[in-house]
């Protein structure tokens, strides 16, 4: 599938829109979360389809080889859709990984935002 967005890194606090350019087709959107500062804490993550989201598929996935192999941490339909247009994920695992959004269906026109704490 086709990168919807060059790879973001988030920082704490800070509302990150994804994509590049409004969403209105398949593919993904790839970031990266920081190592947390704290061995025993774990971020949570917030994310949210903003405009018109007509229809939307998406599953979370994470990449621990530097994004050679991505795998559904959390599979469509379970993850963020035009029903379920925010979703909030606790706790995540801390930095590490590449972590991606794999949009499978979208019509509509909308953008990807997420934020951690």
């Amino acid at each position: 599938m086709a990168a919807l967005g060059s790879k973001k890194m988030l920082a704490l606090g800070q509302p990150t829109k994804l994509n590049d350019s409004s969403i209105s087709g398949t593919g993904t959107l790839d970031f990266q979360i920081p190592v947390h500062t704290s061995a025993e804490s774990d971020f949570s993550l917030i994310t949210q389809a903003v405009g018109t989201v007509t229809t939307l598929t998406a599953a979370l996935q994470a990449s621990l080889d530097g994004g050679a192999t991505f795998n559904d941490v959390v599979a469509s339909g379970g993850f963020i859709s035009n029903t379920t247009p925010i979703k909030l994920i606790t706790p995540v695992v801390s930095g590490g990984c590449i972590w991606r959004i794999n949009i499978t269906a979208a019509t509509g026109s909308q953008d990807l935002w997420v934020a951690i704490n």
